[in-house]
């Protein structure tokens, strides 16, 4: 085969798409320019890299030589050539072609290879001295030698690296695939999920567990009730057989006149048998309402084997005991834990058949659906008319479902009173059985009431209280003095036992952090996971999310009470010395505020990041982020122990004084709860605004976000110090008692269909009805192309353009089905858009752009200066001009006809999106996280750096504001004048797509494989996991006129899914 040109090898490295192909089409030399890249990219970013390379120099060669590294780099290079001469398959002559290739490429960066030698020898000395054998290893080496020395920022990119390489053992050249920055995440994104199941693993055998209990429960409630009921109708039946009996021995005077009749084809020759043939029906009826009433839900896990080929398809059989064909049907996948969408079909009343394109492991679960099902229909007349004469005669009407009795009797009235007075005994014996299982019933009631009632205890099932404990923590050695949340749901607590600790979700100690020599009265986490602890040994640490400490801030006099941080990274504290101080990301001061007059024990930060103060000296504290302060609340009468702000900027205090006050943002009290009848330590709240608090009392309480309580718990057995809750309204607590709690708010019984589509849910008969929006459902997927899916556009009639790293644009129809096939480039395409004419413009790693119809038909293409080296992203202003942003750092703009206007050079690393406002501006976002906006004729307007990590998604909503997504994990809002709105952090991977609708509503896609539908105004309406597979997530996304969502993905396909904005009328247990 042809040789890879070392050139090109070289830029596809710095753009970070190396393939196959590339691989074993090079050679050892092509396999050191990946190396020397990556070092490159590491060293450019640093600003004192000449001071770290002495530093590095030091500790790793013992100021050795540089000279003497480089050669020991060139022998072992020489000695890995021989080595893998033998695998390769390339000959002698192709060896020679490379080598003429390579001169080529060496005459044009030798003098930049030389430069970086220098400084990158140091990192590529550790990797190949490690262990000489392996690539992975000598990587390994390099990067935990870099990331002892260099900034704290690179650690999650060296570790990311060490894992890929080692993942890529033995097979270094054949696998290494996808491009570096995928690589750099997927190890993460497989951990992430592994732990995530495992979480839910844990809590979904606990929850199981409690749900068998109650099903056992329910059951035993059952058994006895239908025993007591069967025990008084033998009871009733035995005593009419002995009155019967007694009546059938009177003499033959005519005193009894039996009558014959027939029923159901049986001859029925007197009034006992045939009054026992109707109680033996209605004892039937009891016993099937009995079992209708029990079997509520059915539960069972299949394997691999039970599955039955059908075709294309696996077809499971499921037999379950619910006699009724209504039901609800969920499928949970054993391996995933995710529920599962099938269709299915009712055989019978006790028979279903699933279908699934793989035979797998699910555990099935059918719920009985028969909540108005007729158990049983009697009515009983006992109106008796008056005997007049010894021949008269007495006619009894009973129905019993449609089975009429007429039965004529002579001289019986007392006989037929006493029949029915017990009847009526009977009736009072069940009417006092149904009431206390608390549905009140009358012995007057019809035995049709009665049913029903019976009935209404099975579908008002107990429910558990409002709140459970799951978990006891007991770890610590001293009281608990303040808890956290971290973005994976992991607890931060920290203790008088002067530890901080982190506990998983499940309960377990991750690790123990003892740097500090005193008490630790209060932590926080950022955005990044980080922790800060502030301690009585006068300082505030900020530690890693793997306990490292990564510095110290010293700047208190007195005990540090307070500590949390805002959206831009910086720390506050408060402290017994009366002050407030404002610390940067890397531990500087940067203000100090004085305006307490005592000690200040509580700080937190709302949504504009300004500082919010609970003091000693009875006031609460609204201060700017500059340190100025804007307000001074003075309602408490004694000393405010701690302050939270929630998602509307109320600020919510709790006092030494037992009270807790919910403030306006300008100020002013919109309320007081005193319910308290001890001091209040520690108050917090959650996304809908209710609010948490707990105190010297030992009592948890919630309260509603107009000041009533919902519930309260007991469990602890000494002071309250602290509340958290978690993104799944988990309550954590830490306690005097030095035990960390977790606890579970009930929310009622869930049950969905088709996917979540539609939801019914089950609580107590307290309830409020919600509004919510349904969640997406998928029309058609589509599986055309041979590669990932990159980018997605749809025209005005809704038909979808699609392109891919296949190297093609394609065009689907609204059904889904291809219509045509564009095969114009030779590489990946990265991003394709629409002109005002439906042409598609579609961007290349090839370095050109191009012009197709909506026939298919290629109108031009154009290529572009060869500085660009590959087009990330193109777009379209309102005169069809063409944008584009390349990984060579420049956005261009060119005319419709491919002719160059102009080019902007501002940006300093590559640059992954762009787009455009309704006035032609142009934003850009690149990989070092820097948004910039830029004028129709190429001039900067202003630049935006509130991203830490990379930009690789950009859109405009039809206000000009600005949706920047990042791999910070974060999607920002940004007003036309570059100031940011609002930071949304739910995603736990890249946010790599985004568009707006019409309403303005933000959609995102994200490596961690959701589908998130975002207000204007930050607040989630749903997320929806488009994908369940490992290393599968979406690459792209748009929506249609009718705000239909189309995605592209990793798994090669195209997928459509139903949206909508009608809400539906939701039931929550309040």
């Amino acid at each position: 085969g042809t040789l890879l040109n070392t050139s090109n090898l070289y830029y596809r490295v710095e753009e970070g798409m190396i393939n196959d192909d590339d691989i074993t089409s090079t050679d050892e030399y092509g396999v050191l320019l990946v190396l020397i890249s990556q070092a490159e990219e590491i060293i450019k970013n640093n600003k004192e890299l000449t001071k770290r390379v002495e530093q590095l120099e030091i500790t790793i060669l013992g100021n050795e030589e540089v000279r003497d590294k480089a050669e020991q780099i060139r022998i072992y290079n020489e000695d890995l050539r021989n080595i893998q001469e033998d695998d390769r398959e390339f000959n002698e002559l192709t060896r020679q072609n490379q080598e003429e290739n390579r001169e080529k490429s060496i005459q044009n960066m030798q003098i930049q290879v030389d430069d970086k030698l220098t400084d990158c020898q140091l990192q590529l000395d550790e990797m190949i001295d490690a262990k000489s054998e392996e690539i992975d290893n000598i990587v390994d080496d390099k990067i935990l030698d870099v990331q002892a020395q260099t900034d704290k920022k690179f650690q999650d990119l060296d570790t990311r690296t060490e894992n890929t390489f080692s993942y890529y053992d033995k097979t270094f050249e054949d696998k290494l695939t996808d491009n570096q920055e995928q690589i750099d995440y997927k190890l993460d994104e497989v951990n992430q999920v592994i732990s995530d199941v495992e979480d839910c693993i844990d809590e979904s055998t606990k929850k199981l567990d409690t749900k068998i209990k109650e099903v056992d429960d329910k059951i035993v409630e059952v058994d006895t009730a239908k025993t007591d009921m069967e025990t008084t109708v033998s009871n009733k039946i035995t005593e009419f057989e002995n009155r019967f009996g007694e009546l059938e021995s009177l003499d033959a005077r005519g005193e009894l006149m039996q009558a014959r009749e027939t029923i159901d084809g049986i001859v029925k020759d007197t009034l006992k048998e045939r009054l026992t043939y109707d109680f033996e029906k209605v004892n039937e009826k009891i016993a099937e309402m009995t079992s209708a009433a029990t079997n509520v839900a059915f539960s069972k896990s299949y394997v691999e084997s039970d599955w039955v080929s059908d075709g294309e398809y696996f077809k499971l059989t499921v037999n379950h005991n619910l006699v009724t064909e209504n039901i609800f049907v969920a499928i949970l996948d054993e391996a995933t834990k995710k529920s599962m969408t099938n269709s299915y079909t009712v055989v019978d009343s006790n028979t279903i058949e699933i279908f699934n394109e793989s035979n797998i492991d699910v555990k099935v679960t059918v719920v009985n659906g028969n909540t108005n099902k007729e158990v049983i229909t009697a009515t009983i007349n006992d109106n008796i008319t008056t005997l007049d004469s010894t021949y008269s005669s007495v006619k009894i009407d009973s129905k019993i479902g449609v089975n009429e009795l007429s039965t004529n009797a002579k001289n019986l009235t007392d006989a037929v009173n006493e029949l029915f007075q017990s009847v009526s005994n009977g009736k009072e014996l069940i009417a006092t059985a149904i009431t206390d299982k608390k549905v009140p019933t009358n012995s007057s009631d019809t035995f049709q009431t009665m049913a029903s009632n019976i009935s209404s205890i099975k579908q008002m099932p107990d429910m558990p209280d409002d709140v459970e404990e799951v978990w006891e923590f007991t770890g610590h050695t001293g009281g608990v003095y303040s808890v956290c949340v971290d973005l994976n749901n992991n607890i931060i607590s920290c203790s008088h036992d002067s530890t901080i600790r982190k506990i998983s979700t499940s309960g377990t100690e991750m690790w123990e952090f003892t740097s500090h020599t005193l008490p630790v009265k209060s932590i926080c986490v950022d955005k990044q996971n980080n922790i800060y602890s502030a301690s009585d040994d006068y300082t505030v640490r900020k530690i890693s999310q793997s306990g490292i400490e990564i510095w110290k801030f010293t700047g208190h006099t007195g005990y540090v009470e307070g500590v949390c941080v805002d959206l831009n990274g910086n720390v506050y504290s408060a402290s017994d010395d009366y002050t407030i101080r404002k610390i940067s990301q890397s531990g500087i001061e940067i203000w100090k505020f004085t305006g307490h007059t005592s000690y200040v024990f509580s700080v937190c930060t709302d949504l504009d990041n300004n500082l919010y103060s609970g003091s000693y000296d009875n006031t609460v504290r609204k201060i700017s982020q500059s340190g100025i302060e804007i307000w001074k609340f003075t309602g408490h009468t004694s000393s405010v122990y701690s302050v939270c702000v929630d998602l509307d900027s109320n600020v919510y205090s709790g006092s030494d004084d037992k009270s807790i006050r919910k403030i306006s943002s300008n100020g002013t009290e919109i309320w007081k709860y005193n319910e308290n009848t001890s001091n209040i330590f520690t108050v917090n709240t959650d996304s809908e605004g209710s609010v948490y608090i707990g105190g010297r009392d030992k009592i948890i309480r919630k309260i509603s976000s107009i000041g009533t309580k919902i519930w309260e718990f007991k469990g602890h057995t000494d002071y309250v110090r602290c509340v958290s809750i978690d993104s799944n309204s988990n309550v954590y607590s830490g306690s005097n008692d030095t035990t960390v709690r977790k606890l579970q708010q009930n929310l009622g019984i869930l049950f969905t269909k088709d996917n979540q589509s539609e939801i019914h849910k089950i609580t107590k008969l307290d309830t409020i009805v919600k509004e919510v929006l349904p969640f997406p459902i998928e029309l058609w997927n589509i599986k055309i192309n041979t590669n990932e899916v990159y980018s997605v556009c749809i025209d005005f009639e809704d038909y979808i353009y699609s392109g891919s790293i296949d190297k093609t644009v394609r065009k689907i129809s609204k059904e889904g089905t291809e219509i045509w096939k564009y095969i114009g480039h030779t590489n990946s395409i990265y991003s394709v858009c629409l002109d005002s004419q439906n042409n598609i413009i579609s961007g290349s790693s090839d370095n050109t752009i191009g012009k197709t119809s909506s026939l298919g038909v290629e109108i031009g293409k154009y290529t572009m200066p060869s500085e660009d080296i590959s087009i990330k992203a193109v777009c379209v202003d309102s005169k069809d001009n063409i944008y584009s942003a390349s990984t060579g750092k420049i956005v261009r703009k060119i005319t419709k006809e491919g002719s160059g206007v102009w080019e902007f050079t501002g940006h300093t690393s590559y640059i992954n999106s762009i787009c455009i406002d309704s006035q032609d501006n142009i934003y850009s976002g690149d990989s070092n996280g820097v948004l910039k906006k830029i004028y129709s004729d190429g001039i900067e307007i202003w630049s935006f750096t509130g991203h830490t990590k990379g930009i690789a998604s950009l859109c405009v909503d039809s206000k000009d504001n600005i949706y920047s997504g990042s791999h910070d994990k974060s999607l920002k809002k940004i007003s036309s004048s570059g100031i940011e709105i609002w930071s949304f952090i739910g995603h736990t991977e890249n946010v790599n797509c985004l568009c707006v609708d019409q309403q303005d509503n933000i959609y995102s896609g994200s490596w961690d494989k959701s589908l998130r539908k975002i207000s204007s105004n930050g607040s989630e309406f749903w997320n929806f996991f488009v994908y369940t597979k490992d290393l599968i997530y979406l690459n792209c996304l748009d929506i249609d006129s009718k705000d239909n969502i189309i995605v592209g993905g990793r798994d090669y396909t195209t997928r459509k899914f139903k949206n909508t904005h009608e809400t539906q009328r939701i039931a929550y247990y309040n």
